[in-house]
């Protein structure tokens, strides 16, 4: 059994139609990546998935429908969202907004998550006191996953996590999610930068123009003609370079 299974799924704006049919499956343990160009709806496929936008079709978690879906009672089953813009609270220190992430669980096993938060991250170990809004690009997207992993997702999506870091820091932050599910972290990554999805995801999903196109093994992906031409040739044409 899927620990997530999406069927049909059609996500609208009003009379705008951004996602339309979209399936998938993903095992436990198992990262899909979601590829595609900017506004493919990408993004949109997450919110309807997570009931933040006006969505119909069926999901489903570990077997059971969730025709319900609040955010609350999403990260009460383990599924957590990293945002695009990360949505930190850039006031707070760094510690703080850790410990928001794990808000629901009261102090229950806090100080144990913040442990293996700042061993994953050492850089926000040292910045723990700063405000968030002090940290840069690289070190912000950590610490929106840290505070991702402070709720102990079974279940961990991630909306464009390499956008707008530099090369060496994407690295990095694609490092650590190998780590993640190497400890059994469930992904769903949603990327433009289709080289880096492709390298960490077991399969992977191209969507374009709200459907999806395309499916495989991210290995076979990663060789198909189309989407070399589409997605990776530019990238292979800058590393050569």
């Amino acid at each position: 059994m899927s620990l997530l299974a999406v069927r049909n799924l059609t996500v609208r704006y009003g009379a705008l139609e951004a996602v339309r049919g979209v399936s998938l499956a993903l095992e436990a343990g198992e990262a899909l990546a979601v590829i595609g160009p900017n506004g493919a709806g990408k993004t949109s496929l997450l919110r309807g998935l997570l009931g933040l936008a006006r969505a119909e079709g069926e999901v489903r978690l570990q077997g059971e429908p969730l025709s319900h879906r609040t955010p609350e009672a999403l990260l009460q089953r383990g599924v957590v969202l990293v945002p695009e813009g990360r949505a930190l609270f850039p006031g707070l220190s760094v510690e703080d907004n850790l410990l928001l992430g794990g808000f629901t669980r009261l102090r229950k096993g806090l100080r144990e998550d913040l442990e293996r938060v700042y061993r994953l991250f050492p850089r926000l170990l040292e910045r723990r006191r700063q405000p968030a809004g002090t940290l840069s690009g690289g070190e912000q997207q950590m610490l929106a996953i840290g505070r991702a992993l402070m709720a102990r997702p079974r279940l961990l999506l991630l909306d464009e996590p390499s956008l707008g870091l530099a090369p060496l820091m994407v690295r990095e932050i694609y490092r650590i999610l190998g780590e993640l599910k190497g400890e059994g972290v469930t992904l769903l990554l949603v990327e433009q930068n289709a080289k880096v999805a492709l390298s960490l995801a077991d399969r992977g999903l191209v969507v374009e123009a709200g459907e999806a196109v395309l499916e495989g093994k991210a290995e076979e992906l990663r060789q198909d003609p189309r989407v070399v031409e589409a997605y990776l040739g530019l990238a292979r044409e800058v590393e050569e370079g």
